[in-house]
């Protein structure tokens, strides 16, 4: 099963019933401390965020699924309540992270779906661990490696991110990367919120994923022919 996933941003201050009916919980890894809250019933549905964003970018799609699927919302490494990104992780490492999560909480297979960053990180999933995915859903996803130009700019980027983070200009800059021209122009709660996250990071963290993901990350297009879910009733 293959999930296409259309993210709706709407009224964020109308989420706060589902914020709090969200189970939080600490899961030790060799990350360091991953931050996971989950809700609902089902099937686990877990969702990765896109990088220099925090599993609350998904609690809107995550509300709507909480009905029929055991929601599971992560702040991957460095990002959000979890502990700080202290090196380089590659796409494999966070799948490794992915299964860990399922396996600690007894959560069995689950259907992985992911923006940006997020789809990568189900990608490399599905295909070091087929026996606990029941599909994926990818969202802006890149199978490839970073492209020459992306690695020149962001490597030029990441001097400054390791000592200020997204102070200043900087996430002006990423603001314009997260949203089209339309909701840049319209819309001021998106970006305010989008920029309260980015300034959230510590400095350290997001130079280190700017390294493992905008610069570091592996090709995976190989993958996407071979990749097998076993079969669901």
């Amino acid at each position: 099963m293959i999930l296409f996933v259309g993210l709706v941003f709407y009224n964020w201050s109308g989420i706060k019933v589902f914020q709090q009916a969200l189970r939080e919980e600490l899961v030790d890894t060799h990350f360091g401390a991953l931050r996971v809250r989950r809700t609902g019933s089902g099937a686990p549905l877990l969702f990765w965020p896109s990088i220099y964003m925090d599993g609350s970018m998904w609690e809107p799609v995550a509300e709507a699924m909480a009905a029929q699927y055991e929601v599971i919302l992560i702040d991957p490494p460095g990002h959000g309540a979890s502990a700080p990104l202290t090196d380089i992780i590659t796409l494999s490492d966070c799948a490794d992270l992915v299964a860990s999560v399922l396996t600690k909480l007894d959560l069995g297979p689950a259907v992985i779906v992911g923006n940006s960053w997020g789809g990568m990180v189900a990608i490399a999933f599905a295909d070091a661990y087929p026996d606990l995915c029941r599909g994926i859903g990818l969202m802006n996803t890149s199978a490839r490696a970073a492209p020459l130009w992306d690695k020149l700019y962001y490597r030029g980027l990441v001097p400054i991110l390791r000592l200020v983070g997204f102070a200043g200009p900087l996430s002006s800059i990423a603001l314009r990367s997260f949203l089209g021209k339309t909701s840049f122009k319209t819309r001021d709660d998106l970006k305010a919120l989008i920029k309260e996250r980015l300034q959230s990071l510590e400095p350290r963290s997001a130079a280190n994923a700017a390294l493992s993901v905008l610069i570091g990350r592996e090709e995976q297009r190989a993958k996407r022919p071979a990749l097998r879910w076993p079969a669901q009733p």
